[in-house]
């Protein structure tokens, strides 16, 4: 699951038992994978999901939602996260800004944003999703489309 977010964990564990009471049977690894597979990443668990994704919306207006979902879709296939500088440049690219001291400003406000609401999160100047779950799901649900 990656770094561990406690009411995910809940309801995984929740439906793993759920899982294991109406098969009647004890728990065995592909239980384990069909229910974080099925119902963490695609049931009902998917609208917390679906909450973080919206807020990309709500909270970062115009080129800066424009930079976050590209940065986010990038960082969702992105198997070891991406170097700084490579999100720089779709940061670039993704808010037709020109480079400048003003432009290095905004992005790291903008992946600073992106830290505290816990979507990334930073280590040995690469940045990769904060959740491997919600990097998954993201990857699952917006990875391909090129947002």
């Amino acid at each position: 699951m990656g770094t561990p977010i406690p009411y995910l964990l809940s309801v995984f564990l929740s439906a793993i038992l759920d899982q294991k009471r109406a098969a009647k049977s004890p728990i065995t690894p592909e239980m384990v994978r069909t229910v974080f597979e099925e119902d963490l990443l695609g049931g009902s668990t998917s609208a917390t999901f679906r909450h973080y994704r919206s807020r990309i919306d709500s909270y970062y207006p115009g080129w800066e939602g424009q930079a976050a979902r590209a940065i986010l879709h990038s960082l969702s296939l992105a198997s070891n996260g991406m170097e700084k500088q490579t999100l720089y440049q779709l940061f670039l690219r993704t808010s037709a800004q020109i480079h400048s001291h003003k432009t290095e400003e905004d992005f790291m406000n903008l992946m600073n944003k992106l830290d505290n609401d816990f979507y990334i999160s930073s280590q040995d100047g690469r940045y990769d999703f904060f959740s491997r779950i919600l990097k998954l799901w993201w990857k699952t649900n917006y990875g391909f489309q090129g947002e």
